[in-house]
């Protein structure tokens, strides 16, 4: 029993080293894909963490498992750039949201997410893609 989670923590460490370097390139990817809207990969993902409405600064650290002090750093800048506001009155705890502005952003961005994606998705076929992504999925909750 000993040898199999001996075997079974060594191919989880090989495949969280994977993890990272796909990690790595996904960001990559994303900055090629929002650096026409003068955003980065990042401050992207808070964009798209909006659309379904406003969300604390540490909502979107969770949502999107980025740290808060990249949240912070990002909504400061998307909120100087007009992307998102700020609501409620306490500077501690606030909602932000999408502006015009940000909305129209998102809308240029989408079509070259989506043809990136399309063309990233071709590399695996269907099956092994969804049970990559429950595996990943399982994974992501077990660390929670």
């Amino acid at each position: 029993m000993t040898a199999l989670l001996d075997d079974s923590g060594a191919l989880v460490t090989r495949r969280v080293d994977h993890v990272f370097a796909l990690s790595g390139r996904f960001l990559d990817a994303g900055d090629e894909v929002t650096r026409p809207e003068g955003l980065s990969a990042a401050r992207g993902l808070v964009l798209g963490a909006l659309q379904e409405g406003p969300l604390t600064p540490a909502e979107i650290a969770r949502r999107r498992g980025l740290t808060r002090q990249t949240i912070r750093e990002s909504v400061t800048r998307l909120e100087r750039s007009g992307h998102i506001a700020r609501t409620g009155e306490d500077k501690r705890t606030f909602l932000v949201e999408l502006t015009a502005h940000g909305r129209e952003a998102l809308a240029r961005i989408e079509p070259r997410r989506r043809a990136w994606a399309e063309q990233t998705a071709t590399a695996v076929d269907e099956d092994r893609l969804r049970d990559a992504v429950a595996v990943l999925a399982r994974l992501r909750d077990a660390t929670a």
